[in-house]
C-alpha cells in the first residue's frame, strides 16, 4: 500500500511535456506548472504555476497519493523564437468544470518569464503551433487562427496603470474599445471555408517549415495549406489499411513525412508533398503508442509507447525504425526535438537529458538531487518492492495471458482504449528470485551448522 501511495506521488510530479528555449527548455508537469532549470541551487524551479486556490492546491497535493491523474493536455506553452515570447494556457478547476470555452492567454519573455495575461484563446482551441515565424491556433471544430503579433506587441508595451484604465474603459462601455477578454485583437481566423471536426489534439499536426496542416480522421488524411491569408483544403488520401478505421491514431507532420502511430501499434509514413503511402512498422505489438514527435527537418521521428520506451524512426537511415539509445529506457515520460534537431528526454519522474541524435552525444543534462520521499522510493521502496515476492499480483500475469493483448494476431485491437499495465511478468520472476535466495541462505545455513 505504500509503494503503491508512494508511486502515484511520483508519476504525478513527472515531466510530460518540454518545451525547448534557446540553450534551455521549460520542463510542464502532470499539473501543467511552468519549471525552468536553475543552475544556482540545481532544481527546477515554478514559472508558470496553476491558477487555484490555496484549498484547491492542498486537495490536489493529497490526490497526487490517491491515483493518476488525467486532465486534458495543455494548450502551450509555446516557444516563438522570432519575438522571444513563451505563449501559453493556465490550468484552472473552473475551465475544466466548463470543458470548453475561451481561455486565458498568458505571455511572458523567454528570459524573464514574466507571465501576464493577454486576452484569450479562440474557443475550442486544442492545439498551438508555429510555421514561418507565424503562431497559429487549431480548434476542434477545425478553424485556424494565427495570432496578430503587432497588436499583442502594442498590448504588452502598455504601461500598467494605462492597461488598468483601458480595462475599467472598457467594462464601462464595450463598444467603446475591443472587448480584450474576447481575444479577437490577437486571434484572427485563417479558415478553412470547409473545415474538418478534429476528434482530438492527437489527430492534427503543424508543419514547422511549410506551415502545412495535417488532419486524420477515420482512415482520411487532409493536407490544409495557407493560399494567400487563408488555409485551403490542399489535398486528401484514403489510407490502404486493413483494420477498423475508427481506431485512434497519433500523428505528427515535419519536413516532407507524415508519420502515423495507431492503436494497434502499426506504424506509416506517408510522403507529405505526393500523399504516398512509403513504410510500414510494428515496433510494439503489446503496448500503447502515446506520442509521436517529429524533428523540424523530418529526419527524425520519437515514437514514445506507453510501457516508457522509445524508438526512432530514421528516415535518413533507409527509413529504420530502433530502439533509441538513451539512458532510462522503460521510464521516459516524454519527449521533444528543438530547433536544432536536438533531442530532449525526460525520463525518471523529472530528469532531462538533451541528445545530439547524429552523434549519439548527450549535450546537457539536468538532475535534480529530489527530495527526501523521490530518494526513499527511488533507493529503498522501489528495489524492496522488486525483490519481495507478490503472490496477490499473480491475476496480472494471468490476465496478460488471456487477453487479446497483442495486436500481433488481432489488428483491430486498440490498446490505447486499454488501460496500461504494468510488467506482468513482475510477479513471476520476484517469486522465483525471493525462492532462489531463500534457498541458498537455507542450504548456507545447513552447511554451517551441525545437526
Amino acid at each position: 500500500v505504500i509503494y503503491n501511495l508512494v508511486e502515484n506521488r511520483m508519476d504525478n510530479a513527472a515531466i510530460t511535456k518540454i518545451v525547448p528555449l534557446e540553450g534551455r527548455a521549460m520542463a510542464v508537469d502532470v499539473l501543467q506548472t511552468g519549471l525552468v532549470w536553475s543552475g544556482g541551487s540545481e532544481e527546477w524551479q515554478a514559472k508558470l504555476e496553476p491558477a487555484m486556490k490555496p484549498e484547491e492546491k492542498m486537495a490536489l497535493g493529497m490526490g497526487m497519493f490517491i491515483g493518476p491523474m488525467d486532465f486534458p493536455p495543455p494548450v502551450g506553452p509555446l516557444f516563438h523564437p522570432e519575438t522571444n515570447r513563451l505563449i501559453s494556457a493556465k490550468f484552472s478547476f473552473q475551465q475544466l468544470a466548463r470543458r470548453g470555452g475561451a481561455r486565458p492567454m498568458f505571455v511572458a519573455d523567454a528570459k524573464l518569464m514574466n507571465f501576464v495575461e493577454a486576452g484569450r484563446f479562440p474557443t475550442g482551441t486544442i492545439l498551438l503551433g508555429q510555421a514561418e515565424g507565424k503562431v497559429l491556433a487549431v480548434t476542434g471544430s477545425g478553424e485556424f487562427y494565427e495570432l496578430d503579433q503587432v497588436a499583442l506587441a502594442s498590448f504588452l508595451q502598455t504601461p500598467s496603470d494605462e492597461s488598468a484604465d483601458q480595462t475599467a474603459d472598457q467594462t464601462a462601455d464595450t463598444e467603446a474599445a475591443p472587448n480584450r477578454s474576447s481575444g479577437k485583437e490577437f486571434f484572427e481566423s485563417v479558415g478553412p471555408l470547409d473545415p474538418v471536426d478534429i476528434r482530438s489534439r492527437d489527430n492534427v499536426a503543424v508543419n514547422v517549415q511549410n506551415g502545412n496542416i495535417a488532419v486524420y480522421d477515420r482512415g482520411e488524411i487532409t493536407i490544409f495549406q495557407r493560399k494567400g491569408e487563408t488555409y485551403q483544403k490542399h489535398a486528401s488520401l484514403e489510407l490502404n489499411i486493413d483494420f477498423n478505421k475508427r481506431m485512434s491514431c497519433v500523428l505528427d507532420y515535419q519536413g516532407n513525412t507524415i508519420v502515423l502511430a495507431f492503436g494497434n501499434g502499426q506504424v506509416i509514413t506517408v510522403d507529405g508533398e505526393r500523399l504516398v503511402e512509403l513504410n510500414g512498422y510494428q515496433p510494439e505489438t503489446r503496448s500503447a503508442i502515446d506520442s509521436v514527435t517529429g524533428s523540424p527537418d523530418g529526419n527524425w521521428f520519437a515514437l514514445l509507447y506507453r510501457n516508457e520506451k522509445l524508438w526512432i524512426l530514421d528516415r535518413q537511415n533507409d527509413a529504420t525504425v530502433q530502439r533509441a539509445d538513451v539512458t532510462g529506457q522503460g521510464g521516459i515520460s516524454t519527449v521533444a526535438f528543438d530547433s536544432d534537431n536536438q533531442l530532449w528526454v525526460a525520463d525518471r519522474t523529472d530528469r532531462l537529458t538533451q541528445y545530439d541524435l547524429a552523434t549519439g552525444k548527450i549535450d546537457q543534462q539536468f538532475v535534480p538531487g529530489g527530495d527526501w520521499l523521490e530518494n526513499t522510493y527511488r533507493y529503498f521502496l522501489a528495489p524492496f518492492y522488486r525483490i519481495c515476492p507478490k503472490p496477490g499480483e499473480f491475476y496480472k500475469l494471468v490476465t496478460h495471458l488471456s487477453t487479446a493483448g497483442d495486436t500481433t494476431q488481432n489488428q483491430d485491437v486498440d490498446l490505447r482504449k486499454s488501460a496500461q499495465r504494468a510488467n506482468p511478468w513482475s510477479p513471476l520472476w520476484s517469486g522465483l528470485a525471493f525462492m532462489l535466495v531463500m534457498l541458498f541462505l537455507a542450504c548456507l545455513v545447513f552447511q554451517t551448522r551441525d545437526y
